[in-house]
């Protein structure tokens, strides 16, 4: 276990959990905002898995977990990457699971152990404008919004928010 709060687990991956990962990436959510995460089948994902697991052992990722809720159900991912200015969260949670603070917790779980592990001084959160639950994720993680504007999001320009997370001093 990579860390664990009041109400979530953040593990590692494992082939055994492909399933529900090909089922989280059906969401609507996923296709809107992160289309690069959504699977054909369960083997697809199953391969993807195999890949993740293999980042684990780099310095640089993407390092890619799943969030377990309080019983024990896979309710979704956060991960952090490389990103050409430093390194970027990201999080999904399968939407059967939305609005019940499981992506705060996670994050919030989540992010200073990642800083620690990289040696980071502060990390960025990108959402797209219009993905108003994402921002207000960040935000309750005391992330603070540094751009609004055009931006590259999985390889188009479209209107983003750019967060920052800083470590304390």
């Amino acid at each position: 276990m990579l860390v664990k709060s009041d109400r979530v687990k953040i593990i590692c991956f494992t082939p055994e959990m492909a399933g529900n990962l090909y089922i989280n990436s059906q969401d609507y959510e996923m296709k809107q905002f992160l289309p690069d995460e959504v699977y054909e089948n369960a083997e697809q994902a199953e391969a993807v898995i195999h890949k993740i697991i293999d980042f684990y052992k780099s310095d640089e990722g993407p390092f890619v977990y799943a969030v377990i809720n309080e019983d024990d159900e896979n309710v979704g991912h956060v991960e952090i990457c490389k990103i050409k200015d430093g390194y970027e969260i990201g999080y999904h949670i399968a939407s059967r699971y939305a609005g019940r603070g499981y992506a705060t917790e996670a994050v919030k779980a989540f992010t200073p152990v990642m800083m620690d592990r990289l040696n980071l001084n502060h990390i960025y959160g990108i959402t797209l404008d219009e993905n108003v639950a994402s921002a207000r994720v960040l935000e309750k993680c005391g992330f603070s919004l540094s751009y609004k504007g055009k931006g590259l999001y999985q390889g188009k320009e479209r209107d983003v928010r750019k967060y920052v997370y800083k470590k304390a001093d």
